[in-house]
């Protein structure tokens, strides 16, 4: 199978491949198909750059520049979606944070790319739903603890050991009798809303709203900074944040701890 070198890095990509499996680069091109695709057709194929895609006036070194980590993957998705006007391009990463963290893993994919504003509306989502299922539930948690306390409590007492079947007998009873509707509503809502639906959404929108923030802040960085800076600049504007990442990890740490803290405050409280 015939390869085609990338200009940038040097590596070896099969022929038939648009971007650099290394580094994301744009390849050159030596079809004459190529020119259907906005790519041009050199008879010296050196001089052909990775300037030659343009994502609504940004060139794809400057994109590359931004995405950074991962940008063979990624900017063949924003070429397809320029190129054939689409907005859907499945995001498995922000797919996958988001059904096992719920809002809270979207929030987190989004803090890590630098997408602030949409990370920080998740978050507070996610925090918000939370809570309000925890508040709701929070009285059933109480007495199911409660209850199972002042049950061992008195069986210890009475030195009339623990029964397992009386025990499962009274939780079986506070159960229905605080399991309301606005229990099952709110717990609908954070569950499958937040931890399926939301996912799913973000996750078909993700690689657009991504595409369209970074031709935004390019854009802005080009029309401020001097040439010799700029690629520079856009890097440090793009790329991935680890540090901003900690946030909606410890938002998420301290949220989830609540029921676990209140189950023990229950519990203490009785015996």
């Amino acid at each position: 199978m015939e390869t085609i070198k990338c200009i940038r890095c040097g590596y070896e990509n099969q022929d038939d491949y648009k971007f650099c499996m290394n580094c994301g680069a744009v390849l050159p091109q030596k079809d004459k198909a190529s020119l259907n695709e906005n790519f041009v057709c050199e008879e010296d194929s050196s001089k052909v750059t990775e300037d030659i895609v343009d994502f609504d006036g940004v060139s794809a070194t400057e994109m590359t520049s931004y995405v950074k980590n991962n940008a063979n993957k990624i900017l063949p998705k924003f070429y397809t979606m320029e190129k054939f006007g689409q907005k859907v391009s499945f995001c498995f990463p922000v797919f996958f944070l988001g059904i096992i963290f719920g809002l809270f893993g979207i929030s987190m994919w989004c803090f890590y790319r630098k997408m602030k504003k949409l990370g920080l509306i998740s978050l507070v989502l996610g925090v918000a739903l939370f809570l309000a299922d925890f508040l709701f539930n929070f009285n059933t948690t109480s007495q199911l603890v409660g209850g199972f306390a002042s049950l061992l409590r008195d069986s210890l007492a009475n030195d009339a050991g623990f029964s397992g079947t009386l025990a499962q007998t009274a939780m079986e009873n506070l159960i229905a009798q605080y399991d309301s509707a606005y229990i099952r509503i709110f717990s609908f809502i954070n569950q499958y809303i937040g931890g399926f639906v939301c996912p799913i959404l973000i996750g078909m929108f993700g690689y657009h709203l991504y595409k369209n923030k970074a031709i935004k802040d390019i854009k802005e960085l080009k029309n401020v900074c001097p040439e010799e800076i700029l690629l520079h600049e856009i890097s440090l504007k793009g790329g991935t944040s680890k540090g901003l990442l900690v946030i909606p990890i410890l938002v998420y740490l301290l949220t989830t701890a609540l029921p676990f803290v209140s189950i023990i405050i229950s519990f203490l409280s009785v015996i």
